[in-house]
C-alpha cells in the first residue's frame, strides 16, 4: 500500500505531505481546486514523463516522494535486484527530483536510479483509472489482455508460451522468405564463386611463387651473358698457360712471407695476402662449378614464361601478387561455406517450421477453449456486478472472433487456414445491453459515460481478485452518476477496497462517505500568488465537507451528511 506522499513546489503546490490508510481513501473538492495535481505528483513516482511546466511558477526545481510497504514482494524485489537496488525493511521509498534545466533524477531507497525502474515499479504496484482512461476499454484491441488477465496462473503460463511459439513461427518464417527473396541471386553468385575456386586451385599458386620465376626469369633471360662473364672470370684465374694469377699471389705471398720474418711490421700484410689467396682459390672453383651446372635450357625458359602468363592472367582477376589471390581464394571459399550453411539453415529452419506447425495446431485449439470458458466466467461475474451497481437486468457478453482466410493463412486447422495474432487465434470484443430485452451491442457505441464507468468498475472489481497490483487509483470514475446509481458504486469501491488499497477522486457524497481516509483539496490565494492545500478531514469538518458536496451548508445538509457518516 501506499504509505505516504509528499510533494515540493510542484505546480500550485508549496510543501504537502499526505498519510494515506489501508482501505477506501477519497479526495473531495470543488472543480478546478486541484485534486489532479496530487495524482499528476503521483503519476511522476510511476515513471510517467516529466515537464518543467510542472515546477511552481517561482522555483527551479520540484520534488515528489512516496512512500511504499511492500510487504516483501518478490516481485518487486527481483526488480530492484535487476537495477542493482537494495530492499529496505521500513519500506520502499521511491523520490524524484525535476529541475527547469530539463535534468531529472530519480532515486529508490535513498540511491539514484533510472526513470524505467520507477516505471516497472509502478506497473507493479498502482493501477490507475481515470474519467479519461475509458479508452482503453474502448478500444477493442485491449479487450482481449482484459480477458486474458482473468485467467489463473496456468493459463497465463500456457499463453505466453502459445505467444512464444506464434513469435518464433513469425520469425521462423521471415528468416525463410529473406532465403527465397534472394535465392536467384545467391544461385548466380554461387556459380560465379564455385568458378573462381575452380580456376584458382588449377592453378596450384604458391605464396611468393611469382616472385621467384620472375627471378630465374630474368637471370635465364640473360643466360648467354652470364656465361661470357664467368668464362671471363675463370680464364682471369688461369687460362691456357695454368694459372698465372694464382702463380703471381703465390710468389708474392713467399717474398712478403720472408720479409715479414725479418720486418714483423709486414706479418699482417703477409698474413692478409695469404687469406686472400685462399679467397680467390674458393672463388676459382665456385665460379667452375656454377658454369658446370648452370642450366641455361630454353625449354626451362619456357617453362616459366607459360608459367609465368598463368600467374598474371589470374592476377588481373583476383590480386597483384600469389598471397594476395590466395588471400582471395580463401574469401571466395568462405563465401561459398557460408551459403552451404545457409541452406543447411534452411533446412533446420524448414524443419522447426514444421515442428512448430504441429505444436500450434495442439495447442492454438487448447488455448481457444479455455478462453471460451474464460469468457462464460467473466461474462457471469460482470453481468453480476453491473446487477450491484443498478443495471439490473444488464447482460456483459465477450465475442471471440476467429478470421479465417484463403490458402494455408497463418496456420491450417482442421482444413480451414486462419489468421495468427500475437497471443492466439482470437480477437475479442465487448458487448452490452444495458437494460431489458436491448439488443446487445458493441461496448464502444454505449453512449452514456455513467454507463461506461459502472462497466469499467465492473471489469475492475470483477479482476481486482486476480491481479497482483496492490493499490488501485480512481479518478472521477463516478462521472455521469447519482442517486441509488452512485450509492452502488461506492458499495462496490468499498469491496474492491477490501482486497486492495484504493485512492478515488469523487464529486459524490456517497462515495466520499464511505471513505475510511477523507482529503478535502482547496485552492486559497497566498500573498500574489495561488496555492493548493489538501486537509485530512475528521469528525465535524468531514461532515462540513460532505454537506457541501451534498450542494450546500444548510442545517439539513449538514444533518444528512452526519447521518451518512454514522451509518458507515
Amino acid at each position: 500500500m501506499l504509505r505516504s506522499l509528499s510533494i515540493q513546489d510542484f505546480a500550485l503546490i508549496d510543501r504537502l505531505r499526505l498519510e494515506f490508510a489501508a482501505g477506501l481513501n477519497v479526495f473531495t473538492g470543488e472543480t478546478g481546486a486541484g485534486k489532479s495535481i496530487v495524482l499528476d505528483a503521483l503519476t511522476l513516482i510511476l515513471g510517467e514523463r516529466a515537464s518543467a511546466e510542472m515546477i511552481r511558477g517561482d522555483c527551479e526545481q520540484a520534488y515528489v516522494e512516496a512512500l511504499f510497504d511492500v510487504g516483501g514482494d518478490r516481485r518487486v524485489e527481483a526488480c530492484l535486484a535487476e537495477h542493482g537496488l537494495a530492499t529496505d525493511s521500513d519500506g520502499l521509498l521511491v523520490a524524484r527530483e525535476m529541475t527547469r534545466s530539463g535534468k531529472n533524477r530519480c532515486f529508490v531507497n535513498g540511491r539514484q536510479t533510472v526513470v524505467s525502474c520507477l516505471k516497472e515499479l509502478g506497473d507493479l504496484l498502482v493501477d490507475i483509472h481515470g474519467q479519461h482512461q475509458h479508452q482503453r476499454l474502448l478500444s477493442t484491441a485491449n479487450h482481449l489482455e482484459i480477458l486474458d488477465a482473468f485467467g489463473d496462473a496456468a493459463f497465463q503460463s500456457f499463453r505466453d508460451r502459445t505467444a512464444e511459439k506464434i513469435a518464433r513461427l513469425r520469425e521462423v518464417r521471415h528468416r525463410l522468405d529473406e532465403l527465397d527473396r534472394g535465392d536467384r541471386e545467391r544461385a548466380r553468385e554461387n556459380e560465379l564463386l564455385q568458378a573462381q575456386l575452380t580456376e584458382l586451385d588449377a592453378a596450384r599458386l604458391r605464396a611468393g611463387e611469382d616472385e621467384e620465376l620472375e627471378r630465374e626469369w630474368k637471370l635465364l633471360s640473360r643466360s648467354e651473358d652470364v656465361r661470357r662473364e664467368l668464362a671471363a672470370m675463370e680464364e682471369a684465374f688461369g687460362g691456357e698457360d695454368g694459372p698465372q694469377l694464382m702463380r703471381l699471389l703465390a710468389r708474392w705471398q713467399e717474398e712478403l712471407g720472408e720479409l715479414a720474418l725479418a720486418d714483423p711490421r709486414m706479418e699482417p700484410v703477409s698474413k692478409n695476402l695469404t687469406d686472400a689467396f685462399y679467397l680467390l682459390q674458393e672463388v676459382r672453383s665456385s665460379v667452375a662449378s656454377y658454369l658446370l651446372d648452370f642450366d641455361a635450357r630454353p625449354e626451362r625458359l619456357a617453362e616459366i614464361e607459360e608459367r609465368l602468363s598463368v600467374i598474371n592472367k589470374l592476377k588481373r582477376r583476383y590480386g597483384g601478387s600469389c598471397h594476395e589471390m590466395l588471400v582471395e581464394r580463401s574469401r571466395i571459399a568462405g563465401r561459398i561455406s557460408e551459403m552451404n550453411t545457409q541452406r543447411e539453415s534452411r533446412e533446420q529452419w524448414s524443419r522447426e517450421l514444421v515442428s512448430l506447425g504441429k505444436e500450434l495446431s495442439r495447442d492454438l485449439p487448447e488455448l481457444s477453449r479455455r478462453r471460451r470458458r474464460l469468457a462464460e466466467m467473466l461474462e457471469n461475474k460482470v453481468t453480476s456486478e453491473l446487477g450491484d451497481l443498478a443495471m439490473r437486468g444488464a447482460v456483459f457478453q465477450v465475442n471471440l472472433v476467429t478470421d479465417i482466410v484463403g490458402g494455408d493463412g497463418d496456420v491450417r486447422l482442421e482444413g480451414k487456414g486462419y489468421k495468427l495474432h500475437r497471443t492466439g487465434l482470437e480477437r475479442a470484443e465487448f458487448f452490452v445491453s444495458t437494460n431489458p430485452g436491448e439488443p446487445l451491442m458493441p461496448l464502444v457505441k454505449v453512449a452514456s459515460g455513467g454507463e461506461l464507468s459502472r462497466v469499467t468498475l465492473a471489469l475492475k472489481s470483477s479482476l481486482a481478485i486476480l491481479e497482483a497490483v496492490p493499490i488501485m487509483v480512481f479518478d472521477e470514475i463516478d462521472s455521469g452518476i447519482g442517486g441509488e446509481t452512485a450509492t452502488n458504486v461506492a458499495d462496490k469501491l468499498v469491496q474492491v477496497s477490501s482486497r486492495c488499497q484504493c485512492i478515488c477522486i469523487t464529486h459524490l457524497p456517497q462515495i466520499a462517505a464511505r471513505g475510511r481516509t477523507h482529503f478535502a483539496v482547496r485552492k486559497r490565494p497566498s500573498k500574489s500568488r495561488t496555492v493548493v492545500s489538501v486537509e485530512r478531514l475528521d469528525g465535524p469538518a468531514r461532515a462540513e465537507e460532505l454537506s457541501r458536496m451534498l450542494g450546500g451548508k444548510s442545517e439539513v445538509s449538514l444533518e444528512l451528511a452526519r447521518e451518512m457518516l454514522a451509518s458507515h
